[in-house]
Formats: structure tokens, sequence, C-alpha cells
């Protein structure tokens, strides 16, 4: 029942499976920051909750009371808590941070916008709220995001994470001011974000797990890049927009970054005065029941 799975996450040390914490925030999702410090848990959650894709199959959100066992979510949460940043490595921070993001934005739905939440639009408030303590310091998505894996001067987290490592990029050292890759490994919950990944990221695979989520996404016509003619493109907004500045680098603009990860096969890439516009973006939960409904929820009850 979800009183005995409720009550075995309490005898576990996590926060209350499926139940909305109340407010005033910011506080710790667990108190004493007990579990060592790993990826698997996140691993674990994602082989557990996640589809091969996530437009096609969905993310199962369900809390507790429709089948969700989010115990390994939560004690990875637990473990972020803990982390010592100084004895990371550069590629070790950033996949640390990735990690962070979308375990505390998954965490965001599951306990701020219930079973029959459409979109991550509804919880209010969202990008700020402070959903993860990372190394002992409460964070929300932004900060995660735009202080400690962008570096934004403007940010409450710029400058606060102690031991962090120096430079933001490293796709080419210089050739970026951030590593546009990050925008794939940051999912926003969202059908027209970048599909979450499957597998947690890790300090030595970050490189082709960055890479080949780049190309995935590019390579979808729904909402990663398209041809509308030989000489226009359709690009997500995330790149076209929001942050274009990300991929305007030192020696390579957006569209020489287009071209080196979308698909070969586009006429339009190869034009070098293509115009560029935006999909539009769909805010729409990328979740299971959005996805497919009755079938994932039996899925999720069957878990």
């Amino acid at each position: 029942s979800s009183v005995m799975l409720f009550a075995t996450a309490l005898a576990a040390g996590a926060c209350p499976l499926g139940q909305r914490l109340s407010e005033p925030w910011p506080r710790p999702c667990i108190q004493n920051c007990s579990n060592p410090f790993e990826h698997s848990r996140w691993d674990s959650w994602l082989s557990s909750h996640v589809g091969s894709r996530v437009i096609k199959d969905g993310v199962r959100y369900a809390t507790v009371n429709y089948g969700g066992d989010h115990t390994d979510l939560y004690a990875y949460l637990d473990s972020l808590c803990s982390v010592d940043l100084s004895t990371l490595s550069q590629k070790e921070y950033f996949a640390l941070m990735m990690n962070a993001y979308n375990a505390g934005a998954v965490r965001l739905i599951i306990e701020h916008c219930g079973d029959d939440c459409e979109s991550i639009s509804s919880v209010s408030p969202r990008w700020d709220r402070p959903i993860v303590v990372v190394g002992g310091r409460t964070a929300s998505l932004d900060d995660i995001e735009h202080g400690a894996i962008r570096s934004d001067p403007k940010n409450v987290m710029s400058g606060t994470l102690v031991g962090a490592p120096v430079g933001h990029s490293f796709i080419e050292p210089g050739l970026f001011p951030v590593d546009p890759r990050l925008h794939v490994g940051v999912n926003c919950a969202s059908r027209s974000c970048p599909d979450l990944h499957t597998e947690a990221f890790t300090g030595d695979r970050v490189d082709e797990q960055l890479d080949a989520l780049m190309r995935a996404f590019l390579a979808d016509e729904t909402k990663g890049l398209a041809c509308a003619g030989s000489s226009e493109m359709k690009v997500s907004k995330i790149i076209a927009e929001w942050y274009a500045d990300d991929f305007q680098g030192q020696f390579c603009d957006m569209s020489c970054f287009l071209r080196e990860y979308g698909p070969t096969d586009l006429r339009c890439l190869s034009d070098t005065n293509v115009r560029i516009s935006a999909f539009a973006y769909d805010w729409a939960l990328n979740s299971a029941r959005a996805a497919g409904g009755v079938v994932a929820l039996l899925i999720a009850l069957c878990k």
C-alpha cells in the first residue's frame, strides 16, 4: 500500500515519496546527507522510468499513489547533498551538474505537478524553486543551468561552488563561450526538450554521451532540425533563439555547428546562406501518461 511505501521511504531516510513538500522553501530533500555519492542510483531510476525515446514512450513520473517507486531518485538526491566538488575533474563536474538538474526536474514534477499534470508550466515557481542540494548548497534548476553549468555571472549560484573547475567548455578549449552540447544534457520535462538521456552522465563518457544526444536531437525533424526547402531550415528555439549566443563560437558559428552535428543528407545544411527559423515549442509534459494514456499507466502500476 502507499502507507507501507511511505513508511519504507522514511525508514530509508528519504523524503516522503509522492508527497508534495510544504512551504516554505528552501529545505534539503534529506536532512542527514547520509548516502555515499554515486551515479548508479540515478541510472537505476532512469532504467525503470524512461522509455527508449521520451516522445515515443514517455517518462513514468507516476507518484506512489499510481505505482511509482522513487526510492532510487531520492537516494541519488541525498547523495548529491554531501558530494565534495573540489575532488571532481571538469568533466565529472559537468556530468554531475547535468544529472542534478535532470533529477531535480523529475522531483519537481513528482512533488509539485501531480499525476494529472499537463505541463511543467503549471508549477509555480518552477525554474527558481530550490529543489536540489549539491555539495551542501540548496539550488534551483536555474541555479544549476545558468550558475553552475553556463556560469552566468548574474546568477545567484555563480562563484559559490567551492572547488568547482575553472572554465565551462570542453568541446574544444576556447572554441565556444560555453559548451553548446550542454543544452541537450539538461531536460526541462517537456516534449520539445531534447530527450531525457536514458543513463546517467559520467565524467569518463560525457563527451561521447553529449555528442550522441546532440546528433539524435538534430536528427529529429519534429523538434530538432529540419529543412524547409533548400535554403531554409527550422531549428529548435533552444538553438535558434533562447541560447543562440552559446552556438556562436570564436571560430565556428551556428551554421557551422549544425553542419558538424546535423544529418549529413540535409541539403539546407550545405547552403552557407541558409535562413534559420525556429520550431514552435511544445511545453506539454514528456510523460508516459501524456504519450501513452491508459497503457502507460498500467505499465507504471506493474513496475
